[in-house]
């Protein structure tokens, strides 16, 4: 049998776009970058009556039906982190790069090793002294010392007024990074739950848009790191039934444009 093409739009093939709706206000968030296969799942377990010898089926009718979303997120953030994890907002810690100052820093220099390392990058208001507080003599740099304030590090210049074995203070002021810690482990309660949408943009530039009404994460977030492989979030959303909308329709649609 030949060809049985019935509308050739129709065909289409890639991914799209994933979003999430947190506030479930419909202020939906790109999740960004998608990797490998994207699975709408939609599922319906049924109750069966069967009859006769042998039995056949007589009718049967729906026991439970569900749906869900799967896929892969290459962009590592700290939002998508939270997202696939199922972390609440009250578990997560937030940290402001406010600049802190460091005062009184000792530092030793010896004949082996000639560079100080504070351990923080891009410093800034550095000064090397002999004395705590600032007093004593200020070592001045690229004469006593080597500033790499990207870096963070001190690097001695003997031919100046360093001398090893001999304590300095060194006093500077750092910014470091903001951040997001998010904490998991002995927090009671329900997952976070918000709206997830899958959009997909067919060779015809219609839309193939899968939405899940309510969703939580199913309790699995696996991040996988490798040597020559680009590291992905992997993540299911599980549909929950959302009572505000018509029977029929309470875990979510799937829109095609035609």
């Amino acid at each position: 049998m030949g060809a049985n093409v019935v509308n050739s739009d129709s065909f289409t093939l890639g991914s799209g776009i994933l979003y999430v709706d947190e506030a479930l206000n419909d202020t939906w968030v790109n999740v960004g970058q998608l990797m490998n296969d994207v699975v709408f799942t939609y599922t319906v377990e049924l109750l069966k009556l069967e009859a006769g010898t042998p039995k056949t089926l007589i009718t049967q009718a729906k026991a439970a039906e569900g749906a869900s979303i799967t896929g892969e997120m290459a962009e590592i953030t700290a939002a998508n982190i939270q997202i696939a994890s199922g972390i609440a907002d009250a578990n997560v810690d937030t940290a402001t790069a406010s600049p802190v100052a460091v005062t009184n820093e000792e530092v030793t220099f010896t004949a082996t090793d000639l560079v100080w390392d504070t351990g923080h990058t891009v410093l800034t208001s550095v000064t090397l002294t002999t004395v705590t507080g600032g007093g004593g003599d200020t070592l001045v740099a690229d004469t006593d010392y080597v500033l790499d304030a990207a870096q963070g590090k001190i690097i001695a210049i003997l031919d100046g007024a360093v001398a090893v074995d001999t304590v300095y203070f060194l006093n500077y002021t750092y910014t470091p990074s903001a951040s997001k810690t998010i904490n998991f482990g002995g927090a009671a309660g329900s997952l976070p739950t918000m709206g997830v949408k899958f959009v997909h943009t067919r060779p015809d530039n219609r839309l193939i848009t899968m939405v899940l009404h309510k969703a939580q994460t199913n309790g699995t977030a696996t991040f996988t790191y490798s040597d020559g492989a680009w590291n992905t979030i992997s993540v299911t959303f599980d549909a929950l039934a959302d009572s505000t909308k018509a029977a029929g329709s309470q875990l979510g649609y799937i829109e095609i444009q035609s």
